[in-house]
């Protein structure tokens, strides 16, 4: 047999046995990264990488878009970096576990609206909450994130939306919520109308975003909690409020501000709110 063109062997290789290209590549082969003698260039196997190299890390483009979406409306995107905290867990639930699969860009405003509603659950403690309420059910729209309870009128949770589906009454009356409310609470839906938080064990500041946001409000009730501070000033921009409920939390300041909303009624505690509006009543004075 003539030897290949590439190769260059002597003539006493050329006596040899044919080569059989069908058979599997000789356990003594050289490396690809020898030098082969003459006599060997027989036996030269050419090596392939037969997977992309893994020096370049991948890039989870999915996270990255809810990533850039939760930062522009949170107020410390610090917080996503931390994977303990609350925020990186709910984003981490949109992400990887959430059914729906909400695209942050193209579908921005539902993304928003799931997300802090997720948020909340984390921040008031709700795998501790007291019953059923439907929360964090991958497979189904927010708005039926709720759940009768025995004994009582009204389920627990997002009890209405609107036609288009934002969030307008949430209910959670005791219901062992703990923690505090996100400061973004009130970024989850310009829409709200009423909500319930009462006699529970919810801490912290009232968040500000809710008067900043929420100017659809009708009734607030945060009675019975452990919230503290003051009431933000942004509650004066309420102007749809007709009643809301403050006592027995531990807040303290004065709720005057408030004087120039109709409303109907201002529930607060006796002696820790200054309260001179005509619709302030006073609660535990005795």
């Amino acid at each position: 047999d003539a030897p290949t063109a590439s190769n260059n062997a002597s003539p006493d290789a050329l006596t040899d046995a044919p080569i059989d290209a069908t058979t599997d590549t000789q356990t003594d082969a050289p490396t690809a990264s020898n030098v082969a003698s003459p006599d060997a260039l027989t036996d030269v196997t050419t090596f392939a990488p037969t997977d992309t190299p893994t020096d370049t890390p991948t890039v989870d483009v999915q996270y990255q878009d809810a990533y850039k979406a939760v930062s522009s409306f949170i107020d410390d995107s610090w917080q996503l970096d931390n994977p303990t905290t609350p925020y990186s867990m709910a984003l981490y639930w949109m992400v990887y576990t959430d059914g729906l699969s909400i695209n942050p860009i193209a579908q921005f405003q539902h993304f928003k609206q799931r997300y802090i509603a997720v948020l909340f659950w984390y921040t008031t403690e709700g795998v501790n909450w007291s019953g059923e309420s439907n929360f964090l059910n991958s497979a189904t729209h927010e708005c039926e994130w709720n759940k009768m309870h025995p004994d009582e009128r009204e389920p627990r949770g997002i009890l209405e939306c609107d036609y288009d589906k934002n969030i307008v009454k949430l209910q959670m009356y005791n219901n062992n919520l703990a923690g505090s409310l996100p400061m973004e609470f009130g970024k989850m839906s310009d829409k709200m109308e009423s909500m319930n938080f009462s006699q529970n064990n919810i801490g912290g500041n009232i968040p500000e975003s809710i008067g900043l946001e929420m100017d659809k409000l009708t009734k607030i009730r945060f009675s019975k909690n452990n919230f503290s501070g003051s009431l933000p000033q942004s509650f004066s921009n309420l102007s749809n409020l007709e009643f809301m409920q403050l006592y027995e939390n531990i807040l303290t300041g004065s709720v005057d501000f408030m004087c120039g909303i109709a409303m109907d009624r201002l529930d607060v505690e006796c002696y820790e709110i200054e309260c001179t509006c005509q619709f302030c009543n006073k609660n535990n004075c005795d």
